[in-house]
């Protein structure tokens, strides 16, 4: 719908094709009605970077475009992305990263080793970027990646396989 009433383009990750052929599987599973599917004009990859401009985002001081960098951060699906926008120092997580979780890893196609790799390298992103969540699990949705990287729980085992002894059913 949103595609039709703005023309905007659909994005997403070629490896979450699979999900997506199989939209009424995960319908039938949440007990909603399977969504409509539209066509993917863009196969978004690590690194791209899409420009939207400025005007149209009601930013009036400039026309330049607005960049958002895509960073690939697989674990939650296959292929999980994230958005950076290095000019405003604000992250979409999208399902990866919540203020005090992360994104299930225990789903068909999900991965936990691909989390913890996923989450290390957000972690890098600076103290003040401001991270948004896929989900409002929190009563304060989002958060800096200092108070993200020192309250959240996925951010206290102190190598990969302390995590992976937590999150990724290893023992």
């Amino acid at each position: 719908k949103l595609k039709a009433a703005t023309g905007a383009p659909v994005m997403m990750n070629s490896n979450d094709q699979e999900l997506y052929d199989h939209l009424d599987w995960q319908a039938n599973w949440l007990n909603v009605e399977t969504p409509a599917k539209t066509e993917i004009d863009v196969a978004l990859k690590d690194g791209d970077v899409v420009e939207l401009g400025g005007a149209a985002l009601g930013n009036s001081d400039t026309d330049a475009p607005r960049r958002f960098e895509i960073l690939f951060t697989p674990g939650h699906t296959q292929g999980s992305v994230s958005v950076w926008i290095p000019s405003e120092h604000k992250l979409i997580a999208g399902d990866t990263l919540f203020r005090d979780s992360i994104g299930r890893t225990d789903l068909p196609g999900s991965d936990a080793e691909q989390m913890y790799e996923s989450l290390q390298r957000l972690a890098r992103l600076p103290d003040d970027t401001v991270i948004f969540p896929g989900h409002k699990y929190h009563p304060l949705s989002n958060g800096t990646m200092a108070a993200v990287r020192e309250s959240n729980y996925v951010f206290k085992p102190r190598s990969k396989e302390q995590w992976m002894m937590m999150f990724g059913g290893a023992g």
